[in-house]
């Protein structure tokens, strides 16, 4: 009797030894490689670039519109615009838009921005001037997406912070 309780309980190890064996087979075949993390994180990067970029260059086209009409724009339908720009978690974009307006109308969009104009959402501000250091032109820093969009964006519009990494390769 109790040799047969010593074979029951062998074999019943053996099973069960047997199936963990499969389970870690089938948990190791599944896991993907360190390059398919690489091509997964690649592939990411690159939509979310093409979706960060035709959203930043909606918000830079809506403001070359609003810039055209500057003139006839009052502080408060300024600061309406901006707040509904809302925020979007952790990623800030700065989008300098200063030379999309057209120079004639360059001193009634300054006399507008120099009122300090800002919201819960977006901050208009002074930036330094590439072109001249001395000198500063109209930013606004709007909070973005909270995905990581580490390439294919235009760097002259757009800052990210490259310390907000997803994918280990990059």
């Amino acid at each position: 009797m109790w040799r047969r309780a010593a074979v029951l309980h062998a074999a019943a190890a053996l099973i069960a030894g047997i199936a963990a064996a499969v389970g870690l087979w089938l948990m190791l075949r599944s896991s993907p490689s360190a390059a398919d993390a690489d091509a997964f994180c690649r592939d990411r990067a690159d939509v979310v670039s093409r979706v960060a970029e035709s959203e930043v260059l909606g918000i830079v086209n809506s403001l070359n519109a609003f810039v055209s009409t500057a003139p006839s724009m009052s502080v408060s339908r300024v600061q309406t615009y901006l707040a509904k720009v809302k925020p979007n978690a952790r990623s800030y974009y700065s989008i300098s838009f200063y030379e999309h307006i057209p120079h004639d109308k360059r001193a009634t969009w300054e006399a507008l921005y120099n009122v300090s104009m800002f919201s819960s959402d977006a901050k208009l501000n002074f930036a330094p001037r590439a072109d001249e250091p001395s000198g500063y032109w109209p930013a606004v820093y709007v909070q973005g997406s909270p995905l990581f969009f580490p390439t294919g964006l235009p760097r002259n519009f757009v800052g990210y912070d490259p310390a907000e990494r997803n994918c280990p390769s990059e």
